[in-house]
């Protein structure tokens, strides 16, 4: 092998290795748990290879939720963070119902989602080069690209670095 090809597969390496990001490590998702009495079920997941062919894979996501909770600092509103994800990953949350917005830290644009009592709602996290946004998926099409996604653990959540 001489120099050349050396170099090229070094090169090829390190842009693998830059593109593809790490999965989360918990279990592979098989059904949707039981829904509390009263309360709302929401998933967020994040597909792999995330979609579209300009995708920053290794963004990690913090997904973000604005309501009874949200303090504000000079007018600025701050949101609590609810969870993260990585590519080929999923968290659920269960919440009173009621209107919230939901945001990904990177871009902040909260949508607003209402959430009924003794409901699951699913939202998919799209990332494009530049934005992301929570999609809501039927529960059909949920049930069917979220099943190949692994469950976010909390040593996922926190050896997460940004």
């Amino acid at each position: 092998m001489n120099k050349c090809s050396i170099g090229l597969v070094i090169i090829v390496a390190i842009l693998q290795m830059s593109i593809t990001g790490c999965s989360a490590t918990g279990k592979k998702f098989s059904n949707f748990e039981k829904i509390e009495n009263n309360k709302s079920t929401v998933y967020f997941y994040r597909l792999s290879p995330s979609l579209g062919p300009f995708t920053p894979r290794r963004i990690t996501e913090e997904v973000f939720k604005d309501g009874k909770d949200v303090y504000v600092v000079g007018g600025e509103k701050k949101y609590r963070n609810i969870g993260k994800l990585r590519d080929g990953s999923y968290f659920y949350s269960v919440f009173a119902p009621g209107e919230y917005l939901f945001s990904a830290h990177h871009f902040f644009n909260s949508q607003k989602f209402l959430l009924k009592k003794n409901s699951i709602k699913c939202l998919r996290l799209d990332i494009m080069l530049l934005s992301s946004s929570l999609k809501e998926v039927d529960k059909k099409t949920c049930l069917k690209e979220i099943k190949t996604t692994n469950r976010m653990t909390k040593d996922d959540q926190e050896a997460l670095l940004y």
